[in-house]
């Protein structure tokens, strides 16, 4: 009898842990923006984006748009810095497999 429990709780436990999956979860994410002006809500291009941290620069298109790829799940801020204007900075958060979108408004400096 004893035999009959033990291989019936083997049988068990070997059946439970063949039918536990494992899933390659996506720990990644994007972030996507656009960089304007702020009077007129023109585009900026060639403005310089920073990630922090991980420190990843990259510049705007001629759209104004930038994407940040296969960005780790956490919280992120955006600095944001272009020749004649004042630099802003956002804080985004981007959870696993998510695309975050965000705008930035910089602001002319006066001459």
């Amino acid at each position: 009898m004893k035999r009959l429990v033990r291989f019936f709780l083997i049988s068990l436990i070997s059946l439970f842990f063949s039918g536990c999956n494992t899933y390659e979860y996506d720990f990644y994410g994007n972030i996507n923006g656009t960089v304007t002006d702020y009077e007129d809500n023109s585009p900026i291009e060639g403005a310089s984006v920073l990630l922090m941290p991980g420190s990843k620069t990259i510049t705007t298109f001629s759209d104004g748009t930038f994407v940040f790829e296969d960005i780790e799940a956490g919280k992120y801020t955006i600095s944001v810095q272009k020749s004649g204007y004042q630099s802003d900075r956002k804080t985004v958060e981007i959870s696993s497999g998510e695309d975050v979108s965000t705008a930035v408004s910089l602001k002319r400096i006066p001459e």
